[in-house]
């Protein structure tokens, strides 16, 4: 047999078996490890969900805070909710934004003030969030501020203003401040002297730093025909339909009839009118009496009806109605209305020191240098404006300075109380029509926080249980410190009630604007205030 045919089935028994053993090590390498146990050098693989939460996530991480700027100027602030009005530099959009204890407020040079110390018309470079909340709020250093100009030419077609060599330009951005309200630049008369806030000669906010008001006479139709002299140089022919638009000041004026001569001081009061009652100097003059005035500080000036009276003895006056005004250095005016009858009356004034003025410091002094200013003018002076037929023997050939570029200086201190930088506005002291702005103020403008001062506020200071009632003529218009507050209907308002000592303006269309001084005591109990009906123009 052959030894060759017992050979190749061992082969194959061999290569079998060879195949056998590879794959039980294939086994053990995969399959079979994984159920032995771990020694003690080797660290167990972690479970697909063990300590997932500890694992950070570059995908998860929260991203920082994307920032915005923007340059504007501020157009009302809202102390009680933290809000902000801007308007955009360079457009009209206006936008809100919210602010905290932690944005960062300051002036261009990096004083800390706080919201209270900001007003509307100030500068501002804002840093905020996409929630418009702001981060920072500091002036800005980039505006040149020309101090009090008198002298100068307005193109309104063009949009442009000229003083001295300088030519300003303008747009429908441009925001005109009068006496802490924003009004149209059509309220502008020659005779106001403003102030210009621009960047590269372009105007981007007018402050009207003294204005104008009006004055006319009533119940002088004996006198028509004759001559009204206004302080020095200006003059005009006395007509029934009289009625002048001048710049806030004092004047003499003199009325010239035949052989009649009358003179007087009034007092012209920013957008407020001036009434002359020439009822007392004609031929036949109405029933007179007298009324006694007790007046403190001695030093106060009392005019009745705009003109400047002595009051050192008893005053004889037309029986009837008659508007007063007392005013002294550092003190409030005071303003109303007494009842001259048969029967001599008399009346105690005693005028309340006035509250310190909280400084403008957005654009403090770098030590660059004063900003240059032209003078306030000491009379009249002419400067071709609308004058109501008043007539001007002199004419005005000055011509303002170069404007500097130094931001405004002011080294006072902020007084970061919440009380309205307002302070400089209209306490009261005039009668008669008052135009109105030619958009409605802002109330948060005016009131600034200080709710204190606002009868309609029962969280403010010293407010107290109980309510306050005005009594006054149908459809008239309430404002409170220069706040409105409502209407009269069926002949009252009723309102929260504030101790302490407020202004009432009582305004309604084709009738004279009053003003009162009322004083609200403390106490649950009702106050109640009647005032006259109101008296058409």
């Amino acid at each position: 047999m052959n030894r060759n045919n017992y050979r190749l089935p061992i082969f194959v028994v061999i290569a079998g078996v060879l195949i056998i053993i590879t794959l039980s090590i294939v086994y053990v390498l995969t399959d079979g490890g994984s159920s032995k146990k771990p020694s003690a050098n080797t660290s167990p693989s972690p479970s697909p969900t063990a300590g997932i939460s500890d694992i950070p996530d570059p995908g998860s991480v929260v991203p920082s805070e994307e920032l915005h700027s923007m340059n504007g100027i501020i157009k009302g602030i809202d102390l009680d909710n933290a809000i902000i009005t801007v308007q955009e530099r360079g457009t009209i959009a206006e936008h809100d934004f919210f602010y905290n204890g932690a944005t960062n407020i300051k002036t261009a040079y990096n004083r800390q003030i706080t919201a209270a110390v900001l007003k509307p018309g100030d500068f501002v470079r804002l840093s905020y969030n996409d929630e418009f909340l702001l981060r920072e709020v500091s002036g800005s250093t980039d505006v040149d501020i020309y101090k009090n100009v008198l002298t100068r030419t307005q193109d309104d077609a063009l949009k442009k203003l000229t003083v001295g060599d300088t030519i300003y330009r303008y747009g429908d951005d441009l925001l005109v401040l009068n006496d802490g309200y924003f009004v149209g630049i059509d309220t502008i008369e020659d005779m106001d002297i403003i102030s210009l806030y621009s960047v590269d000669d372009y105007i981007y906010l007018i402050n009207i730093e003294k204005g104008h008001g009006y004055f006319k006479m009533v119940n002088h139709s004996y006198f028509n025909g004759g001559t009204l002299k206004i302080g020095r140089y200006m003059s005009c022919e006395i007509t029934d339909d009289l009625y002048l638009t001048l710049a806030e000041d004092e004047y003499d004026i003199v009325v010239e009839y035949e052989d009649f001569i009358g003179q007087a001081t009034v007092l012209v009061e920013r957008d407020m009118t001036t009434v002359l009652d020439m009822a007392a100097y004609t031929p036949a003059s109405a029933l007179t009496g007298f009324f006694r005035f007790e007046i403190s500080p001695a030093s106060a000036l009392l005019y009745i009806d705009g003109i400047l009276t002595p009051y050192d003895t008893a005053v004889e006056l037309t029986r009837g109605e008659h508007w007063i005004q007392v005013a002294a250095g550092g003190y409030t005016p005071y303003t109303g209305f007494i009842e001259v009858g048969e029967a001599i009356d008399s009346l105690n004034i005693s005028l309340s020191p006035a509250p310190s003025q909280t400084p403008d410091i957005l654009y403090e002094d770098d030590g660059s240098g004063d900003v240059t200013a032209t003078p306030f003018p000491t009379g009249i002076t002419d400067n071709g404006g609308s004058s109501g037929g008043i007539t001007d023997s002199t004419s005005d050939t000055g011509n303002d300075p170069t404007p500097s570029v130094s931001p405004d200086d002011n080294d006072g201190e902020p007084e970061p109380t919440g009380q309205s930088d307002d302070t400089s506005s209209d306490t009261g002291n005039s009668s008669g029509n008052e135009p109105e702005p030619t958009s409605p103020p802002d109330d948060t403008s005016s009131d600034n926080g200080d709710s204190g001062n606002d009868p309609d506020n029962d969280s403010g200071n010293g407010s107290s249980e109980g309510s306050m009632v005005i009594i006054a003529s149908e459809g008239a218009a309430v404002f409170i410190d220069d706040v409105y507050k409502g209407t009269i209907e069926n002949g009252m308002l009723s309102l929260a009630k504030v101790p302490g000592t407020h202004n009432v303006r009582l305004t309604k269309e084709g009738y004279i604007t009053r003003r009162y001084t009322i004083y609200v005591e403390d106490g649950e109990e009702e106050a109640e205030f009647s005032f006259p009906e109101m008296v058409a123009e």
